[in-house]
């Protein structure tokens, strides 16, 4: 990513991601590190220390049992105060045994174990010792009573405090070997948020080095250099030679302030601590306690302090009396006074304690007080009411917290306030008021921008960081001001070329559905045409095998006429010669007549002789008679046939000649027939061709208007978007001179040079139904 590309709104973005990122990171591993820590501190808190509080306190009811032990013998003649201390004794025995039973209970090492079972031993000898000296003392032995107190008794105590002192330092031990584990963790913990941090560092550099330079001006020196001075403020060294305050109201000007106000403090403590006399007229309260904590002096400071509060203190106290302090015992002001008793008696330095009493706030310094020989005389406490202080601090807490949620109404209330409380109120209640103001303008600015109103910018003149804030968000809206007027013009021009295509698609989407319908139709007819031509074929291939039989059958025909001519010119050989034959025997019937006609004349001739004879001739000649009558019809029926099987014989040769044409003329509608299967064919196979050719150029014309059905409804998409887009763009309210001139574009139409020629089809066919042309200006718009 080429960063230089970014806007600087964007590489801002860029650079604080990242860098939240990585402070999640470390967030995320300094969580789990914490909780491993917090693991660590759970068992140091509520095991290890638990248990030394326990042995310490044990130490302490051990003590108590020897304290009353010796106030047994001393206060030998108070039999109320021996029957108190014996009392006081049987009670610490059982606060012991309860912490001796927690503390067996706790400790769950060998070692430690081994050490508690040495304590339990030790004891066992301590109480039987202190039963020892109650029965001496009891009988009135008091002499053997205190020698076995100082001998005996004693080395058994300390015998016991031994022991519980092993118990501690071995429970100490085990802390500090936790607290090593824990310096590890926390140390390889620090080392790997350091490796990641690293990189926060660096991204960080820039925007440190403007919070540094504007802490540098607040503060009035460099960040180190003013450590060092609190640092040796905080150490008691109070003769630093500080440089010239260069900036007024910084912290250098307060430090400064500060160390002068505790250097005059010093000198007036030191001049304090050298006349007691003038105890009574400081400011600070003191009060003097000897080792039995009795009040033996208190100064008019901390009676006048104690008078005022006395009222609040009485909500707790109701016995308190402030004029009656002289000569009362501290441990009033106190909860747990054995606690305190214990403490005052082991200190060797300065304590400081902070108490509450009846809504009061105090702040307590302790110091013990010795004599020149180095004898404790008792012991000094500094009061100081903090109660204005701390509710100050409260409000200074508040006021953070509530700026810290976003909260800037809230205000440090003056009333009441002087002095340095009252430069804090002021200088943090103007602070929150400038940031208050400036996080105002631009939340303005910024809820303007989310309701899409860029007009909106910061006037107020703001310094600092504040003004690079009001410069950067003035620039923002400016700039997206300017980027959404270029949108808008971008969206109108996308607007207008999107309705223009998808007017120019509808338009080619209709036409190219009337091109598909058109080619269904074509093809719809091709179809019917070729099922004609297909059937065509099929009458005329069978046409074509009826003629191939009806030639053969003709042929045979023919065969057969010829076989008949033959036959009637036999027939008519045999009938001439029947009528030859008939002619003889016509011929033979006439001789025969002739002899019968001369045998009838000779038998006339001869008489009665020739009688039988001239029977015989009659009847001879009869009977020629009869044969010739009979010869001439069957020779006339011949004559008949004869000329009967001529006629016959002509239509045969007739009917021979017709069935030799019928033959030709079969021949030849045969040869036809099969010249037009053969053509029907060809046209069967070519308007399947072009069937082809039509469906295929219906399918291409099915898919370029799903096509322009997808560009026209991209189109639409297209305006839609635009559409809302442009409607989007037109909730922000910017400047009109942010916006740039529109420029309008004309529509693009395709030239017709650059339409692509259409090819016809190669299958050459003889005959095609008339198809539409289209025309040339029909696609000129488009």
């Amino acid at each position: 990513m080429n960063l230089t590309n970014l806007t600087l709104v964007q590489r801002l973005s860029l650079c604080f991601a990242t860098l939240v990122a990585l402070l999640m990171l470390l967030i995320a591993l300094s969580v789990k590190q914490i909780d491993n820590l917090r693991g660590n501190l759970e068992e140091m808190v509520e095991s290890s220390l638990p248990k030394i509080f326990w042995a310490n306190a044990y130490i302490n009811q051990t003590n108590s049992i020897a304290r009353s032990v010796r106030t047994m013998l001393i206060a030998q003649d108070d039999a109320e105060m021996v029957k108190t201390q014996k009392q006081q004794i049987t009670e610490f025995e059982k606060t012991a045994d309860e912490l001796q039973a927690k503390l067996e209970q706790a400790i769950t090492t060998e070692q430690g174990r081994k050490i508690l079972l040495e304590l339990q031993a030790s004891e066992k000898v301590f109480r039987d010792g202190v039963v020892e000296y109650q029965r001496l003392f009891e009988a009135g032995l008091y002499e053997q009573a205190r020698n076995y107190l100082l001998t005996s008794l004693r080395t058994a105590q300390h015998a016991n405090a031994k022991d519980i002192s092993a118990l501690i330092d071995y429970e100490n031990k085990l802390v500090d070997q936790q607290g090593v584990q824990t310096k590890e963790d926390a140390s390889s913990t620090i080392q790997l948020l350091l490796a990641i941090g690293a990189l926060s560092i660096l991204l960080a550099c820039v925007l440190a080095f403007l919070l540094i330079r504007s802490v540098k001006r607040q503060l009035g020196a460099d960040p180190k250099e003013l450590a060092s001075i609190t640092t040796s403020i905080a150490e008691g060294r109070l003769d630093l030679d500080l440089p010239p305050v260069v900036i007024e109201n910084s912290v250098m000007a307060a430090v400064k302030s500060m160390l002068a106000s505790l250097q005059k403090s010093a000198v007036a403590a030191r001049d304090n601590a050298r006349v007691k006399s003038a105890l009574d007229n400081v400011s600070a309260n003191v009060m003097i306690a000897d080792n039995e904590r009795t009040i033996i002096y208190t100064n008019k400071t901390v009676q006048s302090m104690l008078q005022t509060a006395e009222s609040d203190i009485r909500k707790a106290l109701p016995q308190f009396d402030a004029g009656k302090l002289m000569g009362s015992n501290i441990d009033q002001f106190h909860k747990n006074p054995e606690h305190q008793k214990g403490m005052l008696a082991r200190l060797n330095g300065t304590h400081t304690a902070q108490i509450e009493v009846g809504g009061r706030i105090f702040r307590l310094t302790v110091n013990p007080v010795f004599a020149d020989n180095g004898e404790r005389l008792g012991s000094v406490v500094e009061w100081l009411d903090r109660t204005l202080e701390v509710a100050v601090e409260e409000e200074v807490g508040q006021l953070v917290k509530a700026a810290s949620e976003g909260d800037f109404t809230q205000r440090i209330s003056q009333a009441g306030k002087q002095g340095f409380f009252l430069n804090l109120a002021n200088g943090l209640n103007q602070l929150v008021e400038t940031a208050d103001k400036g996080l105002k303008d631009v939340v303005r600015v910024l809820g303007a921008l989310a309701e899409g109103d860029l007009t909106q910018r910061i006037e107020a003149d703001y310094q600092g960081t504040f003004g690079q804030l009001k410069d950067y968000s003035n620039e923002t809206t400016q700039s997206l001001s300017r980027m959404l007027g270029q949108i808008s013009e971008a969206t109108d021009t996308i607007y207008t070329a999107a309705s223009e295509i998808a007017a120019g698609n509808s338009d080619l989407s209709s036409r190219t559905e009337e091109q598909a319908s058109s080619l269904e139709e074509t093809a719809s007819s091709m179809e019917e045409l070729t099922s004609t031509v297909k059937l065509n074929a099929e009458n005329a291939r069978q046409a074509n095998s009826l003629a191939v039989n009806a030639s053969e059958v003709a042929t045979t025909g023919g065969n057969v006429v010829q076989q008949v001519v033959h036959t009637m010119s036999s027939i008519n050989d045999s009938a001439r010669k029947i009528a030859d034959i008939i002619g003889v025997i016509d011929g033979i019937a006439f001789q025969t007549n002739i002899l019968a006609l001369n045998a009838a004349v000779e038998a006339a001739r001869a008489g009665d002789q020739g009688r039988g004879f001239a029977v015989v001739a009659a009847e001879v000649r009869t009977l020629a008679q009869r044969s010739a009558a009979a010869a001439k019809e069957i020779k006339t029926l011949i004559s008949d046939s004869v000329d009967k099987v001529d006629n016959g014989n002509t239509l045969v040769a007739q009917a021979g000649q017709t069935m030799t044409e019928i033959v030709v003329a079969i021949k030849r509608v045969t040869d036809i027939m099969a010249e037009i299967a053969a053509a029907s064919v060809e046209q069967s196979s070519g308007i399947e061709e072009i069937n082809i050719a039509v469906s295929q150029m219906d399918e291409m014309t099915q898919q370029n208007a799903a096509l322009v059905e997808q560009a026209a409804a991209a189109a639409e998409a297209m305006q839609e978007q635009a559409t809302t887009l442009n409607q989007s763009v037109a909730v922000f309210r910017f400047d009109q001179a942010a916006k740039p001139h529109q420029t309008s574009m004309a529509p693009r139409r395709p030239s017709a040079s650059a339409r692509p020629e259409v090819k016809a089809p190669v299958t050459k066919l003889k005959s095609l139904p008339p198809t539409k042309k289209v025309k040339e200006d029909e696609w000129e718009e488009f």
